[in-house]
Order: C-alpha cells, then sequence, then structure tokens
C-alpha cells in the first residue's frame, strides 16, 4: 500500500501550467515563444528551433519588421 502511495502522490514534480494565455496577436506570439516549451508545436506544429529559424529568415528578407 505505502509503494502504491509513493508512486501515485510522492515521485512527481510539479506540472508547469499549460493553457493559460488570454493574449491574441503579437502578445500572444511572445508567449508561445517565451512560455511552455512544448506550447509552441502544440499550436503551430514545429519546434521553437524550427520556428526561431523561420522567424530569422522572414526578419532577413524583411517580410516582418523587427
Amino acid at each position: 500500500m505505502a509503494y502504491h502511495y509513493q508512486l501515485l502522490f510522492v515521485n512527481h514534480t510539479a506540472p508547469i501550467p499549460y493553457h493559460t494565455s488570454i493574449f491574441t496577436g503579437q502578445a500572444g506570439m511572445l508567449e508561445l515563444i517565451n512560455g511552455h516549451p512544448d506550447q509552441i508545436h502544440t499550436c503551430l506544429g514545429v519546434n521553437h528551433n524550427t520556428f526561431n529559424g523561420l522567424l530569422q529568415t522572414l526578419l532577413h528578407h524583411g517580410v516582418v519588421p523587427s
């Protein structure tokens, strides 16, 4: 019984909040970039490094303002 209690309640780390934003637009993108590491993949379908690479390419070509 103590073993099962330990498995369920003792060995877990605190969860990181996931869906916490009320922001849209630029504020929403900043929160995606700076928020939970998996959220950008869930929302945009790419990992953080891929998104940063795309952003740098768009900035380099003047497609988005810096």
